[in-house]
């Protein structure tokens, strides 16, 4: 948050707030006025107005606290972005959530080194079973793929087949994953951030609308992955059968 001299104009304030927002490493900003400050205040702390009649009147005690609430596209932005803005004429400091920081950087790592290793998990799971149950129905069709090789059939012809049924498991393996974090990302980080007040100090998650278009690509990609692996290890099967037309 970035908060400004008492003796800084409005004009002065609008023109940071410019400056502010043509960081490239910033992503958008609300300005909050002394009153709008004020009024969150007493909403948050003093349910019962009643309690305040009479003690300030037509005071502001947040006077002079106006400010701009500044996000970021990464935690790692701050580095470079704070001593910028406290750099500049006008304002009086710029505070973040250095502890909160500091646990949101722990809590990536972690969050990064558990992705990788159960996206390889996930992927060597779904090649050994697209490989196993395309193998399956290869050796299921066994004396009909012989006949079609005795019969001069074309290599395509016969792969393909085994080769979309790969694919299409793969994808179809991505789903369960996909739709359980999509439930998990929606309703149970509601929760966490309503009820159990998980993220504060200024945090904000990234929507559900920017975040679940990529997670579906990765995952469409991944189960492609997967299913062409695991459909091009079963291919050897059909290669063995082929050769047994000799």
């Amino acid at each position: 948050m970035v908060f400004f001299d008492d003796t800084a104009e409005a004009g002065r304030v609008d023109e940071i707030g410019e400056m502010i927002r043509n960081r490239p490493e910033v992503t958008g900003t609300v300005y909050t006025s002394s009153e709008d400050a004020w009024n969150q205040f007493k909403d948050t702390y003093f349910e019962d107005k009643n309690l305040l009649e009479g003690v300030f009147e037509d005071d502001n005690p947040l006077e002079h606290s106006n400010n701009y609430q500044v996000y970021l596209k990464d935690v790692e932005s701050q580095e470079s972005f704070l001593p910028y803005v406290r750099g500049l004429y006008g304002v009086r400091k710029a505070v973040s959530s250095a502890d909160a920081v500091k646990a949101v950087m722990k809590v990536k790592n972690s969050m990064t080194t558990i992705t990788y290793g159960s996206a390889a998990a996930i992927i060597l799971i779904s090649v050994l079973l697209i490989y196993n149950t395309v193998g399956v129905g290869i050796a299921a069709q066994h004396e009909k793929i012989r006949v079609m090789f005795l019969m001069g059939a074309r290599d395509g012809f016969i792969r393909i087949p085994y080769i979309v049924e790969g694919l299409v498991m793969g994808i179809l393996g991505m789903v369960l994953p996909l739709a359980l974090l999509y439930l998990v990302y929606r309703w149970g980080i509601h929760f966490a951030v309503t009820q159990l007040h998980v993220f504060g100090g200024g945090i904000r998650l990234l929507p559900l609308a920017s975040v679940f278009p990529k997670v579906a690509h990765a995952c469409a990609a991944v189960g492609l992955l997967s299913g062409c692996i695991g459909s091009a290890l079963a291919m050897g099967r059909l290669n063995r059968q082929k050769y047994e037309k000799h």
